[in-house]
């Protein structure tokens, strides 16, 4: 017995002095925050003077993903289903696939109230309204979650559009018109099933809404006029990098582009400031290079130029004049991107904390869409600023 044990005690002793080396570096590359924090304590500030100090640490922990990958091996060979992280727990499905869990919203009737204001608006300026409802991916996955693991993004999207329902108010939930399909290590969903999603929107808007000149020869609609273009193995998402990849595995990704003629012009407004702005088809304007990132590029990002304020979008070879104001979070990039094909202008912003910051309002007065959609996930009913409309700078 004594024999058996030798191996697994030299282990863990190399592994130990392995993460007092990688500490000291660690440290060692932090000691000008540290030494700033030290000259600087107050204790009324001594929050974020004490998250500072761990940003720094994780910023500059020596071969920190490497460190991850070791500790996501580990977890993997004792079949943990649970991974703590600093900003976020993960949790592995009984498919594989890796989830963030939502806990139960409160005062959901705000954000209800929210979106009611905003669709009545709209119908006093005869603006249609309509709000898209997007899977959550651990509401997508819920009957394969460990026992135990419980999460309320279901619950609180069923809320939240039965309540649109009594209201009377249009809105599409996605979740029970189409099959979405999730990348396994990140939250969003496939740029595929965003594809699908703007296409079933569009034909929506046609029938329903009678915007018929949207695509009038429906060639846009066609998926035969589209090219698809897969890596295999080359993408690691939000989730992934919690876990590191000999946890998670690697994701293929797929770029769909038209191949019928195109013409774009893009702007990224941040603030009151165009931070970019870039022409030519819908490949050259409205996908950028991938952004490196210390995994893999950030390929899921790159639809709509990894932009993140005020996107907007002219699509000079539209069929028609209408424009599109269009309220999102970040399943909104491929999705809008998508149905920008169908319009000559399209407006995009994500209310998030600390992205779009203007008055929703007093933007729909100055750019007088013809039709205005709001496109969130389920897991957004905890955010309190995505339903925030108002003017967010003060």
């Amino acid at each position: 017995m004594k024999n058996e044990m030798l191996p697994k005690k030299i282990f863990c002793l190399i592994f130990s002095l392995y993460l007092i080396v990688l500490g000291g570096i660690s440290i060692w590359n932090s000691r000008s925050a540290i030494v700033s924090i030290v000259n600087t304590i107050n204790i009324s500030r001594m929050a974020e003077m004490t998250s500072s100090f761990e940003n720094s640490i994780n910023k500059n922990f020596a071969f920190h993903k490497y460190f991850i990958n070791i500790d996501g091996m580990e977890k993997r060979i004792l079949n943990k289903y649970v991974i703590e992280d600093v900003s976020e727990t993960v949790v592995k499905d009984l498919q594989g696939q890796l989830n963030f869990i939502s806990e139960e919203a409160k005062e959901l009737e705000k954000k209800v109230s929210a979106i009611q204001n905003l669709d009545y608006y709209c119908s006093d300026k005869n603006i249609p309204f309509l709000y898209i409802q997007v899977p959550f991916k651990a509401d997508a996955n819920k009957e394969y979650l460990p026992i135990g693991i419980k999460d309320y993004s279901r619950e609180n999207a069923d809320n939240f559009l039965n309540e649109l329902k009594l209201l009377k108010m249009d809105s599409i939930d996605l979740r029970k018109e189409l099959n979405i399909k999730f990348f396994n290590t990140d939250h969003h969903w496939t740029i595929e099933s965003a594809f699908e999603a703007s296409q079933l929107i569009a034909q929506l808007l046609i029938e329903k809404y009678g915007f018929h000149d949207l695509d009038p020869e429906e060639i846009i609609a066609d998926s035969n006029n589209y090219t698809i273009d897969t890596i295999k193995n080359c993408y690691l998402g939000s989730q992934g990098k919690r876990t590191g990849t000999l946890y998670s595995g690697y994701d293929d990704f797929t770029y769909i582009t038209p191949n019928f003629l195109t013409s774009y012009s893009y702007e990224h407004v941040v603030g009151d400031e165009s931070v970019l702005y870039k022409e030519g088809s819908f490949e050259e304007a409205l996908i950028s290079d991938a952004l490196e990132t210390e995994y893999t590029p950030e390929y899921y990002s790159s639809y709509l130029n990894n932009s993140y304020c005020e996107m907007i979008i002219k699509n000079h070879n539209a069929y028609n004049e209408k424009k599109i104001f269009i309220i999102a979070d970040s399943f909104g990039r491929p999705f809008s991107a998508f149905l920008s094909l169908y319009f000559s202008e399209s407006v995009v912003v994500d209310t998030q904390k600390g992205r779009f910051k203007k008055d929703i309002y007093q933007y729909i007065d100055m750019y007088k869409p013809d039709i205005v959609i709001t496109l969130f996930n389920s897991g957004m009913y905890n955010d309190e600023s995505v339903f925030n409309f108002y003017n967010k700078s003060n």
